[in-house]
């Protein structure tokens, strides 16, 4: 099907942000077994320098959790949101407001997949969170919500555009619109072909997502550069975090301090990679973080400096020695470092220190 043959006269096709973890998309879509990730860089800019991955469904499934939509009981999401809390990743940007969106005509279980991107610098920087959602949701439904509650809808590369001042239209106390949309809903685009739903404070993002949906853009799926590797690496993940360019390279603070941590000559001797990913798989769950740098010989006096430094040295947010907190194994392949993590508090801990910026793939800025 040609991606830029649409119906755009149907009035059928908005939703809002959302997760998706699945077999694949449909519709004018993807095979069944392409991996969710790949799937998710379809719909991603080829300049993205940032993605945050979550196969929601995956994670719940493994948890016996998955209940869908409006069907799941009070009780079913009292234990829904509990397990996954204990899990410490695989919700979405929705999760929050599963309780007060439970009976919405879109919600946190709806959602298959999130991807969470960010793409271009500087001024031109913009971001969105691309939910795949379920082929049973009733995109209808949630566009004649979203008109009816102060969205000012119109199009975009023949998709459906939403837009509000969130900050007029939301209720002060609650930060929701009509006692149940949050922020991440601000500007909304429905892709009814391929059951996604792209939530985002830009309208221009929701642009940028629709030229690539429509092949008017290049995305990353074509044109994977520096993330090649580690999307490679990702093709199973129930979790993925990774990035590329300068800024992969961060100070970090100690808990309870507001200070940037003093690493030391262990941290000094690390080299700086191009691009970074954390991915966490289930069934038997495991962590490993990646590290791409220029060439293998960085690579390779990398993985003997980061060796020393988990035997010898300290985590930069713990401020505990690495001998404390775990086992950590370092291999490279080429110019791919991998940081095979066992935390002795679980594996959340991996996912809490590559957001911050701490644990065994740490590096400094330049």
């Amino acid at each position: 099907m040609q991606r830029g043959v649409r119906r755009v006269a149907v009035t059928i096709s908005v939703t809002i942000a959302g997760m998706t973890v699945a077999t694949g998309l449909t519709g004018c879509g993807l095979l069944h077994d392409t991996p969710r990730i790949d799937a998710a860089a379809k719909f991603l800019p080829s300049d993205t320098t940032a993605i945050v991955f979550t196969d929601r469904q995956a994670v719940a499934q493994r948890l016996g959790v998955d209940v869908s939509g409006r069907d799941a009981t009070d009780e079913q999401v009292v234990s829904y949101n509990k397990a996954l809390a204990d899990q410490g990743w695989g919700t979405t940007q929705l999760a929050t407001y599963l309780t007060v969106m439970k009976d919405a005509p879109f919600n946190e279980l709806d959602i298959r997949w999130e991807a969470a991107a960010r793409w271009g610098s500087g001024a031109d920087a913009r971001s969105a969170y691309v939910w795949r959602v379920s082929d049973k949701l009733d995109l209808g439904g949630l566009d004649r919500s979203l008109t009816e509650d102060g969205w000012k809808k119109d199009t975009v590369d023949g998709l459906a555009r939403y837009t509000i001042d969130f900050a007029k239209a939301a209720d002060p106390n609650t930060g929701l619109v009509a006692g149940m949309y949050p922020a991440a809903m601000t500007d909304v685009l429905i892709d009814s072909d391929d059951h996604l739903v792209v939530g985002s404070g830009d309208p221009a993002a929701l642009a940028d997502i629709a030229a690539v949906a429509n092949g008017d853009a290049t995305s990353l799926a074509k044109q994977r550069g520096a993330f090649a590797p580690l999307l490679d690496k990702a093709e199973k993940a129930e979790f993925a975090a990774m990035s590329t360019g300068s800024g992969i390279c961060q100070q970090v603070t100690a808990y309870g301090t507001d200070k940037p941590t003093k690493p030391g000559p262990l941290y000094d001797a690390l080299g700086h990679p191009t691009a970074r990913a954390l991915v966490a798989t289930g069934d038997p769950m495991a962590t490993t973080s990646y590290l791409e740098f220029g060439s293998a010989d960085e690579a390779a006096a990398d993985a003997t400096a980061r060796q020393a430094l988990i035997a010898q040295g300290k985590e930069l947010r713990s401020e505990q020695p690495f001998r404390h907190l775990g086992t950590f194994t370092v291999t490279h392949d080429g110019s791919l470092e991998a940081i095979a993590s066992s935390w002795a508090t679980g594996p959340r801990a991996a996912v809490s220190t590559e957001i911050t910026g701490g644990g065994p793939a740490a590096c400094l800025p330049s």
